[in-house]
């Protein structure tokens, strides 16, 4: 399952490579777009148009992903909370996330830039808005979410090279195995 998955990009690729993948999103001009694009390459994929904070699915799914930074827009207890119930036991589930260290350099060495870093609430909020930001978590924070939606934190990496995180990575990518 492709969470979050938009225009199906990530979903379609692996489709191409002869994985049975389905997609959820909550947009229907994206999900229209990845429904043209998988038609296009005679593609079966199902895609779901539903919230990834109420996910209705009766399938339970061996892999679960959400690519870059779009878990720090949403209700982490609730999204882990939904992704635990559709993912089988031992099934595993890809984050995929910016590091905050390296976000935060990132900031450092281009102060013009329309955003700033609300430590208080560890959110990447823009300058001129008082709205909320997108959330940042730490590791630590990541592992007792994970934690407390029976996904044990099993492996962690900087990029998809599988190299070790420090602060110069600019990826998180944590992988989490259903406990029960």
């Amino acid at each position: 399952m492709d969470l979050a998955c938009g225009h199906g990009r990530h979903a379609i690729e692996l489709a191409k490579k002869d994985f049975d993948v389905d997609g959820l999103d909550f947009s229907d001009y994206l999900l229209k777009l990845a429904k043209e694009y998988a038609k296009r390459e005679n593609l079966q994929i199902n895609f779901y148009k539903q919230n990834i904070h109420n996910i209705n699915i009766k399938k339970k799914y061996d892999k679960i992903f959400l690519f870059f930074s779009e878990f720090g827009l949403f209700d982490a207890e609730r999204v882990l909370k939904n992704i635990s119930k559709i993912l089988k036991t031992n099934g595993l589930f890809l984050l995929d996330y910016d590091n905050v260290f390296h976000l935060i350099q990132y900031l450092i060495k281009h102060p013009k830039t329309p955003y700033r870093f609300d430590f208080t609430n560890m959110e990447l909020k823009e300058k001129q808005k008082n709205s909320k930001g997108v959330r940042y978590y730490t590791i630590p924070e990541l592992k007792k979410l994970f934690n407390d939606h029976q996904l044990k934190v099993i492996s962690i990496y900087g990029n998809y090279e599988k190299q070790n995180l420090d602060i110069n990575s600019k990826r998180v990518i944590l992988i989490g195995k259903k406990i029960k």
